[in-house]
């Protein structure tokens, strides 16, 4: 008889969980369970949290160029801004499909 390894143990409990995971799905559901309800988080870019100092102009254009899903609002700047022209901000926002994360 051979010894079970701890080692030996965790191969063939991981190796007999993958199988049955990618078999097995959800009663009364036809679809894999990946496509579940739509994400409750969205990823957003924070200059300020990864060190970089940038207007909140800047923030926006990077965030959009490299596929975030919000950024994180100025209150300053947005505090100086008029309706109209905060009016347009958030219009902009909106067509770049980008959301404010957490103030």
């Amino acid at each position: 008889m051979s010894k079970l390894t701890r080692r030996k143990f965790i191969a063939r409990t991981g190796t007999g969980l993958a199988a049955f995971q990618a078999t097995s799905t959800s009663p009364g559901r036809s679809t894999p369970a990946a496509a579940g309800p739509a994400r409750k988080f969205y990823a957003i870019l924070s200059l300020g949290r990864i060190g970089f100092n940038g207007t909140f102009d800047q923030s926006v254009e990077l965030a959009r160029k490299y596929g975030f899903e919000g950024v994180d609002p100025d209150a300053d700047f947005f505090a100086r801004l008029s309706d109209a022209d905060l009016k347009r901000l958030l219009d902009d926002l909106a067509s770049k499909n980008l959301k404010f994360g957490a103030a």
